[in-house]
This record gives structure tokens, sequence and C-alpha cells, in this order.
């Protein structure tokens, strides 16, 4: 029987073979599955009966061997015990046993080769009048590689035969299908491989021998697919005109989307699009469990406020987000997002969750989250759920607006108002009583009225010797930071080029005369920073501000680089005060930098510490250096006064002047507890501020 079909023939002849392969590889796997599950099904039995015997011949050690073992170690005859071990080894399938006592070696037999190994151990004690006496643990280990070996053997014979039944019956089924059906579904898919827009007019004819014969399923099938190609010859058309219309709804969605990205990330304040889609499942599976009164739900059951907690999913922040609370990435903030949202936040949360439970979609309140540097800030939070997606949730917009300042500002405000009603207060009162007195004696106003004029002169001249004492201080400082400055750069550049051009011409005195001139004039520049710090101190208003110590200090250790051999120790935490980072900084780093410059111990301990002692902090910075005599206790906090020579230990002689007046100028005090050669203790106090606490409580 032939078959004759118009289109073209021309194309890979591959489709009518493709199908018999499949159906002969399916029977292939079909088969071979079998064949492998009746493998392994035998093979697992095998290998149980296997695992059976090995556990018998562990049974009849435990029965036959062990007591003898025992009266071995028990009358120290390890010549016995060795002998029976080798018994033991001549087990089928024993590859090692051994007989320790407390972690040593008593007796062994064989060696440890095989790979696939099972081990199995024996307490040996031995029971002596009530007393029960331990002597050690016998060690067996039994190989499974001859066990391995012959499964091996018998699954390759068992293969081996199944694959040459398989083949002989795959190829009697290949020879039937393909003489019915396999080239005759060649020869429809071959038209339909080659049918495309340009040959739906062509119809498909299916040419048989026999005529007038009964329509089998291939006739069937040609006419159908001559149906299907005039109705996709229809459906084409119609399909054009409904792709060129989506196109156009697509390219309007990708501007959209681009235009909400750009809005979302540029917003000016704090966006989160969430996914709430588990949380409305949650809430709806309540409802159903006939929760109506969800604020007294959520109050008495406050472990589902957790639940919903964890079930929403963020799907996106702004940039505003991350720098409202300090995070540095998208992945950082989502990392840290316990740190955010605390145990203050839970209140807010739990509000939220009524709202969207009694159908409030869009609403507002306020609430206290954190930054993931530890900072609270308070936070206007606004909850959207976007049209459209009021039955899933799956789209709910949060913003977070920050209102810290605004609050502090309102509180400032508010104390500041009744600061001014008490102030006015007072001052209507004493305005009160001056008009009684004013009132009796007019003539003590006019004195009075005299002896202000006169105070006011004198005090705009004080003013204006101190403006003019003031500039001339200004005129000095520049005077000092650049006319002296300036002939210390050119002698300083001077003396590097001598350095390096006549390097050839100085013997080894005149190259260590060169390197003291440089010497010299980096302590002069020192001492030029160091005149102009102290003539600042008191000058220039600082502005002082929440300062936490214990960040300062460590700032201040890292930026002056101690010595490996010098370790810098924390005694307590210090506390967070209201004061000028430069100052502070300044105080901490002359007195660690002092102790580390003139440490003579190989191995230098410094302590910072500091005690509550009610109306100011104490602070201490003490080392176990070569202290300080006592007769010198005054002197180091003058001017320019050093306790060695300048060229053993390069110092300007200021620090400690510079850290004397700081904290004469908080009015605290600063003194030197030390002797020579017990190290030395610099203390020193600053009166407290409200506000101020010890972070350690």
């Amino acid at each position: 029987m032939s078959m004759q079909y118009i289109g073209n023939t021309n194309k890979n002849n591959v489709l009518g073979r493709s199908i018999v392969q499949k159906f002969i590889l399916y029977i292939v796997l079909f088969s071979s599955t079998v064949t492998l599950v009746l493998i392994v099904i035998q093979l697992h039995g095998d290998y149980r009966y296997g695992l059976d015997s090995i556990e018998k011949s562990v049974t009849q050690i435990e029965v036959s061997y062990l007591d003898g073992i025992i009266k071995s170690l028990w009358l120290s005859d390890t010549e016995l015990l060795q002998i029976q071990l080798e018994g033991i080894l001549k087990l089928p399938d024993m590859q090692y046993v051994d007989v320790v006592y407390e972690n040593e070696i008593v007796a062994k037999a064989g060696e440890i080769q095989a790979a696939h190994v099972v081990k199995n151990e024996f307490l040996l004690s031995y029971t002596y009048g009530n007393k029960t006496i331990p002597l050690g643990r016998l060690h067996i280990v039994y190989t499974l590689e001859n066990l391995y070996d012959r499964l091996t053997q018998k699954a390759i014979v068992i293969i081996v035969s199944q694959s040459i039944k398989t083949f002989m019956v795959s190829g009697f089924i290949f020879f039937i299908f393909y003489m019915l059906v396999a080239r005759h579904l060649h020869a429809l898919a071959s038209y339909a491989n080659a049918l495309d827009l340009h040959t739906l007019e062509k119809p498909f004819v299916l040419m048989r021998k026999q005529q007038n014969r009964i329509k089998d399923e291939f006739d069937i099938l040609a006419e159908a697919i001559n149906e299907m190609r005039m109705t996709l010859q229809a459906s084409y058309h119609q399909l054009q005109g409904e792709i060129t219309e989506r196109r156009q709804v697509e390219e309007s969605l990708r501007k959209s989307e681009s235009r909400y990205r750009v809005l979302f990330e540029e917003a000016p304040i704090s966006l989160w699009e969430e996914d709430f889609s588990a949380v409305r499942k949650c809430i709806d599976q309540l409802r159903s469990s006939d929760v109506t009164d969800f604020r007294s739900y959520f109050t008495i059951h406050p472990e589902s406020v957790d639940t919903c907690a964890q079930l929403i999913k963020i799907i996106d922040v702004n940039r505003e987000t991350l720098k409202i609370l300090g995070a540095g990435s998208k992945d950082l903030l989502y990392r840290n997002l316990d740190t955010v949202f605390g145990q203050k936040s839970y209140e807010a949360f739990r509000e939220e969750l009524i709202c969207l439970a009694e159908g409030k979609y869009n609403f507002e309140l306020q609430t206290v989250n954190k930054t993931l540097q530890g900072n609270e800030i308070q936070v206007v939070l606004g909850l959207t759920v976007v049209p459209g997606y009021e039955d899933t949730w799956s789209k709910v917009f949060v913003s977070l607006s920050d209102v810290t300042k605004r609050m502090q500002a309102e509180a400032e405000l508010s104390l500041y108002r009744n600061q001014l009603e008490e102030l006015v207060q007072e001052r209507t009162e004493e305005l009160q009583d001056k008009t009684e007195k004013v009132e009796k004696s007019s003539k003590a106003l006019t004195y009075l009225l005299e002896d202000v004029n006169n105070s006011r002169d004198k005090l705009q001249k004080v003013n204006s010797e101190y403006d003019t004492a003031n500039k001339e201080l200004k005129e000095f400082a520049y005077v000092v930071s650049h006319d002296l400055k300036a002939p210390l750069r050119a002698i300083s550049q001077l003396t590097h080029w001598l350095s390096e051009d006549y390097s050839a011409g100085f013997d080894a005195e005149g190259k260590e005369q060169m390197h003291l001139i440089l010497q010299r004039v980096k302590r002069m520049d020192g001492l030029i920073d160091g005149i102009l710090r102290y003539s600042r101190i008191g000058r220039i208003k600082e502005k002082e501000k929440r300062l936490d110590l214990n960040l300062l200090v460590e700032e201040v250790i890292d930026s002056i680089a101690p010595r490996d051999t010098i370790q810098i120790l924390f005694e307590n935490k210090l506390p967070v005060v209201f004061k000028d980072s430069t100052r502070m900084e300044q105080v901490f780093q002359n007195l660690l930098g002092n102790a580390m410059k003139y440490m003579d111990k190989d191995e230098g301990i410094v302590k910072v510490g500091c005690v509550d002692e009610g109306a100011f902090w104490k602070f201490s910075v003490s080392d176990n250096g070569p202290g300080i005599d006592k007769k010198y206790h005054e002197k180091i906090f003058q001017i320019f006064q050093t306790l060695r020579p300048r060229d053993e230990h390069e110092s300007t002689g200021i620090g400690l002047t510079l850290v004397k007046k700081i904290i004469d100028l908080y009015g605290g005090s600063v003194w030197v507890e030390s002797e020579s050669g017990k190290g030395t203790t610099f203390f020193f106090t600053l009166p407290k501020k409200k506000g101020e606490k010890d972070e350690k409580l």
C-alpha cells in the first residue's frame, strides 16, 4: 500500500522514524526498569542474607569467645588472648580485631584494608565479689567487600541475560509497529511539517490503491487536517489584528511601569512595596473561626501578631528608605529587619492588622523604628492597599515619614513655652514689686538710671577692648600659622634637597647633622600647631552634641595605632556626654599618646575607666610605664615642659597643657597620681549635664 499527498516532500525524513524510536525507547526503558527493580529486590535479599551471616558471626563471637577473652584479660594471659583473636579473625568476612584498654591496644590481629567495613564493639568487664571491674573494649571490624563482589557478579549475569531478551522482543515490536502505523504517520507528519502561511490553500490528499474501502483512522485524520487548515487560514487574519493591538497595550504597560519605577525610587519619602496575601489568608481563617472582634483577639493572642509579621513579603524599597534607616544596600536592610522593627513597632503593626481586618485599606499611624545603627526615630506610617488588590492584598504600599526632628522641636517648643510662662509670671510679680518701690521713690529711680548709664558706658568700653584683643589674637594666630610656618617649610625643603643632591659629599657626622635639622624643623612645626590649638581653646565656641565616649576612644586608639606589645583596655563602659567631639578627642589622644610614647615595658598595659561621682564623671587613664616623680606632678601641666630630652622622646610639651585647659574650660579638674617606677594614672573630672547617662546601666 502506498501513500501520496500534495505538499513539499523535501523535508528531513525523520518524523516517522522518531516516533518508532520513542516507542522502542519507552519499551526498552520500561523493560529495563522492571529488570532493574527485580534485580534490586533480588540483590537486596542476597545483601540482607549476607548481613545476617555476618550478624551470626558476631553473635558467635559473643557466645563462644567473649568469656574466654575476659578470662584471658583477667589472668593477663596475652598469648592465649592473641590465639583467641586470631581464631575470631578466621570467621567469614572478618578483617581486624583488637582489645583496647584505656586507649592502648593490648592485643590485635589482622589489618584494616578495605574501604567498606562495619565496626562493632563489646565492653569487657569482670565481676569480682560484688564489684564490676572494666577490662577494656573488644573492637571487631568485618569487611563487606566479599559480599559486594558476590552481589556484583550475580548482577552482571542477570543484566546480560535480561538485556538479550529485551533486545529480541524490542526488535520484533519495532517491525510490527513500523509496518502498521509509523510509515503512515510519517507521511502525515511530513505534510504538517511543510505547512506554513503560504501553503494553507493546498489541501492534504491521502492516496491509496484501494479506493472503495472502509475509512480508517488515517482517512479521518486527513479530513480533520483539511478542516483545521481552513480554520487556521480564517484565524490567521483575525490573529494579526489582535497581535498588533496587544503589542500596543504591552508597550503602553512597559512605559507605565518604567514611569512607576522612577517615581518609586526617587520619591522623597520612604516607600515599601509589600505582599500581604499570606496575612489576608490568615485573617480569613480567623474570620471563618467566628473571630469578629480582632482588637480583643490580637490583644489576647500576641503570638498571632508575630505570626502575621513573619508572613509579610517585602518586594522592594526605595532609596529614601535606605537613607532614613542608615542602610548601605537593600540586602543589608533585609538582613537586619529585626533591628528596624523592634518591640516598640509591635503596637503599630497590631493596629495595622486591626485596620486591615476591619476593611480600612488607607490609613496612617505614628510609631517608633530604629536605624541599623540603633538610633530610634519617630515615624508616621501610612499604609495603602493598591486599588484592584483589595481581595488579595498582594500589593500594598507602606510609607514612612521621619518626624523625629519635628517632634523634638515641638517638645522643645512646649518646654520653652512653659518656661516662658513661668518667667513671665516671675517677671510680672517682680515688676509689680518694683512698681510699688518706684512709686515710693522716684528719686531712687533717677539715681538708678544714672548708675545704669555709667555701667553701660563702662561695659561698652570693656567690649571694645575685648574686641580689639580678640582681633589681635586672631592676627597673632595668622602670623604663627602663616609667617612662621612658611620659613619652616622652606628650611625643610632645602634640607631635603641638600640631603639628596649632596649625599655623596657628606660623611656620617654630616648626615647626622642634616637629620637633626629635619627633626628640629618638625619639632618647631609641632610647637606651632600646639600653640594654635592652645590659643583656640576658649576663644572659639565649639558645638556641643551627644557624644558616646566608648566610640570616640575606639576611634582615637585606631588613629594613634598602638604597638603590638601594648594593650589598651576598658575597665568599664564609658558614659554618653554632651561635649565637643574635637576637644574630647584631644584629651584622650594626648593622655593615651603619652602613655604609649613613654612605655618602657616589654608588655605595656594602658587602662581607661570612669566612675560616677554624683554631680560629675571621674575619668582615669593609667599605665604600667616608668612613672613620674612627685616633684614633677605640677610641672608637667605647664606649657613647653617635658621630663625627658626632646631628642630622646620627640615632644612639644603642649599636650598636657591642652588637656588641662580643656578640662578647666568645662569646669572640671585634672591631676596625676604616680611614683617613679610604679606606673602613672591621670585623673580628670567633667561636671554632668542634663541627659547624660552611663550606657552600661
